[in-house]
């Protein structure tokens, strides 16, 4: 529930039954080995209002993506030891410094936001395949050491950008920089008018690497029916009633970063598509959120 605020350290360390976690908003820190030896556990969704994770915290479990949003604040060196299964890591962050991680063998992507200011420690993870650097950080000499054949990302002209050419000279030209924007998607209806069968497009800018689309219908209460998992595919055809539906397209990049975007289909209505101008400055489009346009 929203009530819970903390869990305490080894709160449930070594509940082998314990497959899948959701928490609410309200959740604020992770406490030492909080999930600890929950070999089962394949699915943990974070809440945006998570600020700090101590050492051994997810140590022996399963899963392989891990999203933390942008109030977390403090990670313990040791807070993702021994998760060899984790593949994925996207960190917003906020005014958070990184430290020196170990033991995480099989990381393939990594996603640091703008609310990441300074990174220790990636070094010699040599699986590592994709990075994106956010706007705002620093690297020490340590962060990336070792790492051969991955791909770096930054936004032309921040300190983010200026940090990833000087890593991508000092480790080689096995290594590469390329330009980087921030996800965004909208969706919108790809027909002039709205009948019981309407195609929906999301239109997607920005990212790394491949996209993929999932698209969903959203009632009343914010519950959520999947149309369409994820694929390479951006478009869906929606059954359309007497009551207006509201669709939201997902897509996401090869890091697992994850954004949104909705329309409201109402029978026989106007469905004029949407153009895409730009994401604007200095607007980035976080996990979770809708993308704002202009």
């Amino acid at each position: 529930p929203a009530t819970v605020e903390s869990v305490a350290n080894f709160g449930f360390r070594n509940v082998k039954t314990l497959r899948k976690v959701v928490f609410q908003e309200g959740l604020k820190v992770l406490g030492t080995s909080a999930f600890n030896g929950c070999s089962a556990l394949t699915e943990i969704q974070l809440p945006n209002s998570l600020e700090s994770i101590g050492p051994f915290a997810f140590s022996d479990n399963k899963f392989e993506t891990l999203i933390l949003g942008e109030n977390v604040q403090s990670l313990d060196d040791w807070a993702f030891a021994f998760v060899d299964p984790l593949k994925h890591l996207v960190v917003e962050g906020k005014d958070l410094a990184i430290p020196s991680f170990f033991c995480m063998s099989n990381l393939e992507t990594l996603y640091l936001g703008n609310g990441v200011t300074t990174v220790d420690g990636f070094g010699y993870m040599t699986s590592l395949q994709h990075v994106v650097l956010g706007e705002n950080v620093s690297l020490s000499d340590w962060a990336f050491a070792g790492l051969t054949n991955t791909t770096f990302y930054a936004v032309p002209g921040t300190q983010g950008y200026a940090a990833a050419q000087a890593l991508v000279a000092q480790l080689g030209a096995q290594n590469t920089l390329k330009d980087y924007a921030p996800l965004a998607v909208d969706a919108y209806a790809s027909q002039d008018t709205v009948t019981e069968r309407t195609k929906v497009t999301a239109a997607a800018v920005g990212g790394a690497g491949t996209l993929e689309y999932r698209f969903v219908t959203v009632d009343a209460n914010g519950q959520e029916t999947e149309l369409q998992a994820y694929s390479a595919v951006n478009t869906v055809e929606v059954p359309v009633g007497e009551t207006p539906v509201t669709v939201r397209a997902y897509v996401r990049d090869v890091t697992m970063l994850e954004v949104s975007g909705q329309t409201v289909l109402t029978l026989g209505g106007s469905a004029s598509a949407f153009a895409i101008t730009k994401q604007p400055e200095n607007v980035t489009a976080y996990p979770n959120q809708n993308a704002v346009f202009t």
